[in-house]
């Protein structure tokens, strides 16, 4: 009865989930028509008077609100023609061909800004980000990540551990007019100590741009390996003691339908085999989600994501609704330039475990805040907050805990 009341649930907030897609989606294709017959009329006038410099500016808002860069450029340009020391015209140029992926010519226009005054700190620090990005897209082959160590607290606090971490990203360039990428992706992370745990992710695939925007819409295909060695249980994740390897193929898809608004999916099959009890398992997962950046420094989202497993010993279902926050600010010191970002995370899940001594229907609440502070352009300081509550029919898995981290970082 419990399991069927989690699960009609489940089926209950997917629904409002794509409620909620398509009342956006419906609302965001009146806004683009409304948009649409707004920069036409404005262009209408620009014929009549092709110099004047707010119906310029206009065309341009109305233009990258439709995610049309190469009129954002073609206006741009003509106004950079007309007054070539607009600083601020030069810069959205610059965006305008970032966007497209013409890195040289967004180069160009740096430059030229660079060149024509005096700038403040936070100017520089921003030209030379583009500039470093500009460089950046122009290799063949690419790398970034971060590595970090520190502190992991768990159990309420009674468990300590010394925690590491690696994220990384390879892009190399496959060719082409449409800025398309083969993406490796990695992500691994150990703990030692009062909690014991290894865990790996490796992802692979090529990334196309479906429109050959820089910033427009995503595709990617890939292929995707995770290892976990669990030698002391997991209570945030309800997983118990577990050495797991599971391959998976799968299909990201990222949409930016405007400059505030955009949505992904990802869809997941694949099979696992956790090497403690012997079962073999096959894996499904899909996730729904959209965000909104209201500002520059803004970013709202809100995903569902739905997970199962399926074995001859243990079969479970995992059903997470989650709402993540995040705002990025500036200490507006001379020697700290790089934004700090905090953030926050609301998530409720229900989880289905059918067969084995772990079985169990268990609800679980989690919400946390966390901080990352840059020192340098490159040294940060992550710090984690949160706390799971969660209510089970197996007195192994209920209860409250609370996690914190503290990771020292560096940035490449």
């Amino acid at each position: 009865m419990r399991q069927n009341l989690t699960t009609n649930l489940a089926c209950v907030l997917s629904l409002c989930v794509l409620a909620i897609f398509s009342s956006t989606k419906e609302s965001k294709a009146e806004r683009s028509e409304a948009v649409l017959l707004e920069r036409d009329e404005v262009f209408q006038k620009l014929l009549f008077d092709p110099t004047n410099r707010s119906l310029m500016a206009l065309y341009v808002q109305l233009s990258i609100e439709m995610l049309d860069y190469e009129a954002v450029v073609a206006t741009l340009e003509r106004l950079v023609d007309l007054e070539p020391k607009n600083r601020t015209a030069r810069l959205e140029l610059a965006q305008a061909y970032f966007a497209l992926g013409s890195n040289d010519m967004a180069k160009y226009h740096i430059n030229a800004i660079k060149k024509s005054g005096t700038l403040t700190d936070q100017e520089t620090a921003l030209l030379n980000r583009y500039n470093t990005k500009a460089d950046a897209r122009n290799k063949k082959l690419r790398f970034s990540g971060r590595v970090s160590a520190g502190l992991h607290m768990t159990d309420n606090f009674k468990e300590r551990s010394k925690a590491g971490e690696l994220v990384f990203s390879v892009r190399y360039d496959m060719g082409g007019s449409k800025a398309e990428d083969w993406v490796t992706q990695g992500f691994a992370r150990v703990l030692d100590g009062d909690s014991n745990r290894e865990a790996l992710v490796l992802r692979t695939g090529p990334e196309f741009r479906v429109t050959g925007d820089a910033y427009g819409p995503r595709l990617q295909p890939y292929l995707q390996l995770s290892t976990t060695n669990d030698n002391e249980g997991d209570t945030v994740t309800n997983n118990d003691d577990e050495d797991t390897v599971e391959t998976s193929i799968g299909l990201f898809y990222q949409n930016p339908l405007s400059k505030e608004w955009s949505v992904f999916t990802n869809l997941s099959y694949g099979g696992g085999e956790n090497y403690d009890n012997g079962q073999h398992y096959a894996i499904t997962r899909s996730t729904l989600g959209a965000a909104w950046k209201p500002m520059r420094q803004t970013r709202l989202s809100l995903s569902f994501d739905m997970r199962g497993a399926s074995g001859s010993l243990i079969t479970d279902e995992r059903y997470t609704i989650r709402f993540d926050a995040r705002q990025a600010f500036s200490l507006k010191s001379p020697n700290i330039k790089r934004d700090w970002i905090a953030g926050a995370f609301l998530s409720k899940s229900w989880l289905n475990v059918n067969g084995g001594t772990d079985a169990r229907t268990s609800e679980q609440i989690g919400y946390g805040l966390w901080m990352r502070s840059y020192f340098t352009d490159t040294l940060l300081l992550d710090t984690r907050l949160s706390q799971f509550d969660t209510s089970s029919t197996n007195l192994r898995f209920d209860g409250k805990n609370e996690v914190f981290t503290a990771m020292f970082g560096w940035e490449f």
